[in-house]
């Protein structure tokens, strides 16, 4: 039964107690008059209702009959509601399993006995208690239960919950006792003796009510959290050979982990270095993961990707870093001599040089067409195949006959000048070019590796991000783990027609330790971006004290300065590739308008001697001398 703010009810469903009806609730208006009642109202007011504004008063069902019980219910529940700060729900452990709303709430649970805790406890739905923060308030009406408060709190411990408080009357009845544990202590870990925090006298606590749910995870004093990691995670998690022939685990993922440790006080304790191993959508599990799911480590560490389907067996923190996973791809092939001959010039340039050939040679077939003087005033005379005097010019051989006319002349010299500069500029930058190991082009795009028929192997932990992706779902080469690094070196093989997904970050280390013998490509287009998180067994009671310190990291700086460790800052400085680069036409600008100004001047001085033979030939000296 949903009892709202002001005093309002309402049935939700099955799990609602439908015999129990307004009137029952509340026969009469009433006044808490006792200190436990009173105490409990003082804390669902102003504990409940200022944090979660919802609360769960939940008890056994037999005591529906207790007329002494429900009345004092009946008081908690009229006075809370009278502060119009909380809505309330009344539940009881006949309620089914997981049928109750995931919300956080303030759960108040009123027994009788230590048997009537553990009858409730057994009954009641997982995320009804154990959510880290949703806190527990238990009521024990008789002090004599004290006794076995330490039994209750040990079976909460185990379950992973520890925010909760205990109220019971003191042995004179005087006043209200607030008891805890605190389970990491100086003297004892996984303590869960009851220790008195408050006391309620003359209705109001003695400590101030905002410390009434003390912080128990800001110091573990020491006590070991069990960790679980990849020997295999390089450079996230490596081990690093020291001078007395032992091993230490280095890496971002062990700064981050000691960074944790030190700031929450617990020591480290692994009990599975080896294989990252998986986590299937089915729950089969192998390696470290398979360390929380058995219950063997508290933590698992390394360079592990946030994924949903692991979410439904295990916990995750928040992520503290990214990671984009990018293609790394085969290298073009290299070269051959052959077609380094057509590398000093671009496209463009190389378009351009046959149009103009191809001008040349037109122009000579149509002069063939005309008269042999104008042939001869063009070419020279006794020239008895221009054609080949224009491959004579391009290749930078001497003209056996030269023309008279300054026209011709000065039209030969500047194509003489043109085929000159060219011919430099191409025996220059081919020289630079027979002596590199130029490659063409690898693939640009996803789309290009599509294209190309590549195949994409991948290993079986990663198959589900690529569920969605059918044209490389369809093409994928599934590799086992321990064959992955060998594969791994046929990215280098030019004819190679596969790809790999792997982590920007761990290409990018690779690179660096062999910078001097093999480099891995990688394609401009990246695949996605990945959260990188630690993961826990689930409930795992650090889990909300690991957000806040990996929060505080962040801001800090020190997990991207760690980051930063992981490359030597030198390989990062990329130099601008010294290999010689094609000779584009916008370089050779100079050399085309030199040719088009010397055909210019060439027509002007054609005009010209034109003009001149028609003055001369109308001259009287002329006609006298014929």
């Amino acid at each position: 039964m949903d009892i709202s703010r002001g005093g309002n009810s309402n049935s939700n469903s099955n799990n609602s107690i439908n015999t129990i009806s307004k009137s029952t609730i509340f026969p009469f208006p009433s006044r808490v008059e006792g200190f436990l009642e009173c105490c409990v109202v003082n804390v669902i007011t102003e504990i409940c209702g200022y944090d979660k504004n919802t609360a769960s008063v939940i008890f056994e069902s037999k005591c529906l009959s207790n007329f002494t019980f429900m009345d004092d219910v009946n008081q908690i529940l009229f006075e809370s509601l009278q502060s119009q700060k909380i809505s309330l729900q009344i539940e009881t452990e006949t309620l089914k399993r997981n049928s109750l709303p995931n919300i956080e709430r303030c759960n108040v649970i009123m027994i009788s006995s230590c048997s009537s805790f553990m009858r409730i406890y057994e009954s009641l739905a997982d995320n009804v208690l154990t959510q880290h923060s949703s806190p527990l308030l238990i009521i024990l009406y008789d002090y004599y239960q004290f006794k076995f408060l330490n039994e209750i709190f040990s079976t909460l411990w185990r379950a992973n919950i520890y925010k909760v408080n205990a109220l019971l009357l003191n042995d004179d009845n005087t006043g209200v006792l607030v008891m805890s544990f605190f389970p990491f202590s100086g003297l004892q870990c996984n303590n869960t003796r009851p220790v008195l925090i408050n006391q309620f006298i003359n209705k109001s606590f003695i400590r101030p009510i905002q410390l009434f749910f003390p912080k128990k995870m800001r110091n573990l004093h020491q006590c070991p959290i069990r960790i679980s990691t990849s020997n295999n995670s390089e450079p996230y998690i490596f081990a690093k050979k020291l001078s007395d022939e032992n091993y230490e685990l280095q890496g971002r993922e062990i700064k981050l982990l000691h960074g944790l440790s030190e700031a929450l006080n617990f020591s480290i304790m692994f009990t599975y270095i080896g294989r990252e191993g998986v986590l299937l959508e089915n729950g089969t599990a192998e390696g470290a993961y398979k360390t929380l799911l058995d219950g063997q480590s508290d933590i698992a560490i390394a360079d592990m990707w946030l994924k949903a389907n692991r979410l439904k067996f295990i916990d995750a923190t928040d992520s503290y870093i990214t990671s984009t996973i990018i293609f790394v791809i085969p290298p073009g092939a290299e070269l051959t001599s052959f077609q380094k001959y057509f590398q000093p010039l671009d496209a463009y340039t190389w378009m351009f040089l046959l149009i103009i050939i191809a001008l040349a040679f037109i122009t000579i077939k149509t002069v063939k067409g005309l008269s042999i003087e104008i042939q001869e005033f063009l070419f020279g005379k006794n020239v008895q195949d221009p054609y080949l005097n224009v491959l004579v010019a391009v290749v930078g051989l001497s003209q056996p006959v030269l023309p008279r006319k300054n026209f011709a002349r000065f039209m030969l010299m500047m194509f003489l000048l043109f085929c000159l500069v060219m011919r430099s500029l191409y025996q220059g930058s081919l020289y630079r070019f027979l002596q590199t190991n130029m490659r063409n082009k690898e693939v640009q795009s996803i789309d290009e590796m599509i294209e190309r028929d590549y195949k994409f192997y991948l290993v079986p932990s990663i198959l589900d991000l690529f569920e969605g992706q059918p044209r490389i779902y369809e093409r994928k080469i599934v590799m086992p783990l321990e064959q992955r690094t060998l594969l791994f070196k046929k990215s280098l093989d030019p004819s190679f027609d596969g790809v790999f997904p792997r982590s920007l970050t761990g290409v990018m280390y690779s690179n660096q330790l062999n910078y001097n013998t093999s480099v891995y490509l990688i394609c401009k287009e990246k695949f996605m971006t990945f959260s990188i998180v630690i993961y826990t067994r689930k409930g795992f009671f650090l889990l909300n004290a690991l957000n806040d310190k990996i929060a505080q990291l962040q801001t800090a700086g020190l997990i991207d300065y760690w980051h930063s460790q992981i490359f030597d800052q030198r390989y990062l400085n990329i130099k601008e590739s010294q290999e010689p680069k094609p000779t584009e036409l916008h370089h050779l600008s100079g050399c085309f308008w030199l040719l088009i100004i010397g055909c210019t001047t060439g027509l002007v001085s054609f005009v010209c001697e034109i003009l001149y033979a028609k003055i001369f030939a109308r001259s009287p000296s002329s006609s006298k001398q014929k």
